[in-house]
């Protein structure tokens, strides 16, 4: 009882509030009343680590701000039977959080202690901050700022198409996409097309490679593909044909031109003078351009085979 009583006393508990060590032991004191130590914690003038805290204080910790915000507390927050994915939001967004080691050998050790945990402390620590990414991957209430944050600092996994869920908003899909931690394929690619996602640029290669599989794919921002020398020109040269019935005449002009197709082809679009005197090789690519010239009107079906040699 004298204990409860000395928290009362203002001298004693002043003293106390910014003490880690003091702070540890009053919690940890069985004859002080959780009523003294819940108001105790919303008093606390620093933020304590979770390591050896009783967990039935944890939600307090967590909601009255009073934890360092670095991910060794967030995960052992995680793993404890009173996580709240809410309350855990709420306070990465009013606290931010800390990407730093995730634990010292010393804190490692009391972690797999506090959980009985097995095995290798580094791997199952990581296994558990993977799944707490997997849980705020999608938390559109974190703000904008906090989700670039945090994510931009723990780059060590890619995200599928499976692990986004159809909610989650435009800025936090553009988030992933500009930190480069989307694992591409054809499901991704719709999404993000879907949900006019700038993704292509610095993943030419690999949206390429997707495209050639899959010929029924659109992607908006295709002329970033096209203008990459990292690229073949071959290969260049044929999606700029696949995705010639979706360019406007001046985008199929300049493409023409850079990416060195007969200047002839040019001249044939653009009824230059005398355009009808123009041959070119018999080539598949020719062809296709032509057929495509044909199906717009440009020229005649009587024409087309007049235009190769």
């Amino acid at each position: 009882m004298n204990d409860n009583f000395e928290l009362i006393i203002s001298k004693k508990w002043n003293h106390k509030l910014d003490d880690t060590k003091e702070i540890q032991n009053i919690l940890s004191n069985v004859k002080i009343f959780n009523s003294f130590k819940l108001y105790f914690i919303s008093e606390l003038k620093i933020k304590i680590d979770l390591i050896g805290i009783d967990t039935i204080f944890f939600d307090a910790l967590i909601i009255n701000s009073k934890v360092n915000p670095v991910l060794k507390n967030i995960l052992i927050y995680k793993e404890s039977n009173l996580y709240s994915r809410n309350k855990l939001i709420e306070f990465i967004n009013k606290n931010g959080l800390v990407i730093n080691s995730i634990f010292s050998k010393e804190e490692s050790k009391s972690f797999i202690e506090m959980n009985q945990l097995e095995g290798e402390e580094q791997e199952y620590t990581y296994e558990i901050a993977d799944l707490l990414f997997d849980d705020l991957v999608n938390s559109n209430q974190l703000h904008d700022d906090k989700y670039k944050e945090i994510f931009g600092k723990y780059n060590l996994k890619q995200y599928t198409r499976e692990n986004l869920s159809n909610d989650l908003d435009k800025e936090k899909i553009q988030i992933l996409s500009d930190l480069q931690l989307l694992e591409f394929s054809k499901e991704m690619i719709v999404f993000l097309e879907q949900n006019h996602i700038s993704y292509v640029e610095g993943n030419e290669q690999e949206i390429f490679d997707i495209l050639k599989e899959n010929n029924d794919l659109q992607v908006e921002d295709f002329q970033i593909i096209l203008d990459s020398t990292q690229i073949s020109l071959d290969d260049r040269k044929k999606l700029f044909i696949s995705f010639i019935n979706v360019m406007n005449s001046n985008l199929i002009e300049s493409n023409l031109a850079n990416l060195n197709f007969e200047p002839k082809l040019i001249s044939i679009m653009n009824h230059t003078q005398n355009f009808f005197n123009n041959r070119v090789e018999d080539n598949e690519e020719n062809r296709l351009i032509l057929e495509h010239f044909q199906d717009k009107s440009i020229i005649s079906e009587e024409q087309l085979e007049k235009f190769f040699k």
